[in-house]
């Protein structure tokens, strides 16, 4: 009686390890959806500025939708990644106002998951770009745990480009250190990410294992240059811009 309790035990647990083995170190895909807080963003970069008529930005924001949703996919295998925007048919990031930084997906991402590289294919100032990426992000992971597509994930904080504070959820049931956009890095699939001072925010919606409709492959469009370089010249860019808040989103927008 005995080693049938034992066998009935083991094959309750037997979905749980099943789930667990098939996901470590196999290919799939992720649906994100990107969420931007229109209403917040233009609160930041022109709210009670002296320039905009307050009664014309106060029906404008009681009469156009607070978020703007975008859709992207990542494909993913144990030695890299591939990020891709997917069309939203319904999105409209421009406004009365001009169009909303980080409220569009202008990047396609290959990750080289071995040896730590990324390229990004990036349409910028009316031109193509690849961009070699060395970011390396500095996590630091928190005991703080959320569940996300039906994964149990862990929360990792962090600092880029000296001053965005980045929240992330990651997954270590996959065994892929990689994420929307460029984020990566951490010991497990990022599922989740907020930049919380910025009104951005990714999140996935399911993840499907061992897809093979989406190949991987490396982006080798686009003109050659790297991150250092471009960072260089997106800041040119928008120096002169005399909305700082405003200049500071564009830049942001151009270098995630």
């Amino acid at each position: 009686m005995r080693i049938f309790s034992i066998i009935f035990l083991l094959f309750l647990c037997f979905p749980a390890v099943t789930r667990s083995q098939s996901a470590l170190g196999h290919s799939g895909v992720v649906e994100y959806e990107k969420k931007v807080n229109i209403h917040g963003i233009l609160k930041k970069t022109i709210g009670g500025s002296q320039d905009v008529n307050q009664q014309v930005y106060d029906d404008y924001v009681n009469k156009n939708p607070q978020f703007a949703i975008l859709n992207s996919r990542l494909t993913f295998s144990t030695d890299e990644c591939l990020f891709e925007p997917l069309t939203s048919p319904n999105l409209n990031n421009s406004t009365l106002f001009g169009k909303i930084p980080l409220s569009e997906q202008i990047n396609i991402t290959y990750s080289d998951l071995k040896q730590g590289l990324t390229w990004t294919r990036k349409n910028a100032f009316n031109e193509q770009f690849l961009i070699e990426n060395t970011r390396k992000i500095r996590w630091k992971v928190t005991n703080e745990l959320r569940d996300v597509a039906g994964f149990k994930c862990r929360r990792a904080n962090a600092i880029i480009m000296d001053s965005i504070y980045v929240v992330a959820f990651y997954t270590d049931e996959i065994h892929v250190s990689g994420g929307p956009e460029t984020f990566g890095g951490l010991p497990g699939l990022i599922l989740e990410v907020a930049l919380p001072n910025d009104n951005i925010h990714w999140v996935a919606k399911r993840v499907n294992f061992n897809s093979s409709s989406h190949p991987i492959v490396k982006t080798t469009q686009g003109k050659p240059i790297t991150d250092t370089d471009f960072t260089k010249l997106v800041i040119t860019r928008f120096q002169s811009d005399k909305n700082r808040k405003r200049a500071r989103l564009n830049i942001i927008n151009y270098l995630l």
